[in-house]
């Protein structure tokens, strides 16, 4: 005659612990490793499954895109440089926006920026309240490639190749060069 074996009710609460436990294992690789993925028709910042923040063009990391994305970081809404795909929260400099060049600090639109900054095809610019201002024409003082003094802009930038007087608000100066010639007599 055959035996029949039961389960004791402890042990039947092991086995559903087990199970339990089995289960939330599963389910913490899974958001370690694996983590959710935006649907196929989002577009904007995502935060990936390494905690690092990535942008998305319709489901995918758009790994081409550098310039400035509107969105949430550590649950703070703000405008972010990304770098090739990727949230650079250390980046200190301009980038492109949809209006225009703007100034970050650690990766971070800096609406109290102002000053020369230099754009990645190594033209300077003059920045005013974090945005380029290709409006402003005259002289500026400020320090561009570590040496500070009084530069010539036009139309927003730095002009190198201006040598000569310039008429500005405060008179006459002479540039060379595109920075005030403090040596010039005449």
């Amino acid at each position: 005659m055959e035996e029949k074996k039961t389960l004791s009710t402890r042990n039947k609460g092991l086995i559903a612990a087990g199970a339990a436990a089995l289960i939330l294992l599963a389910c913490l690789l899974y958001l370690a490793f694996g983590g959710s993925n935006p649907p196929a028709d989002y577009t904007g910042l995502w935060e990936d499954h390494d905690k690092s923040y990535i942008y998305v063009e319709k489901g995918e990391k758009a790994a081409d895109y550098t310039g400035a994305v509107t969105g949430v970081v550590d649950k703070t809404e703000n405008t972010y440089y990304v770098n090739k795909g990727e949230v650079d929260l250390s980046y200190t400099g301009l980038g492109a926006s949809e209006n225009g060049w703007v100034y970050f600090t650690k990766g971070v639109r800096d609406d109290k920026f102002t000053g020369f900054a230099e754009a990645a095809d190594t033209f300077w610019y003059w920045v005013k309240d974090g945005a380029v201002d290709l409006t402003y024409t005259g002289a500026q003082e400020g320090t561009i490639m570590g040496d500070t003094s009084w530069w010539c802009v036009k139309d927003g930038v730095v002009d190198f190749t201006q040598d000569g007087p310039v008429i500005t608000k405060k008179g006459v100066w002479y540039f060379k060069g595109g920075k005030l010639d403090t040596s010039y007599s005449g």
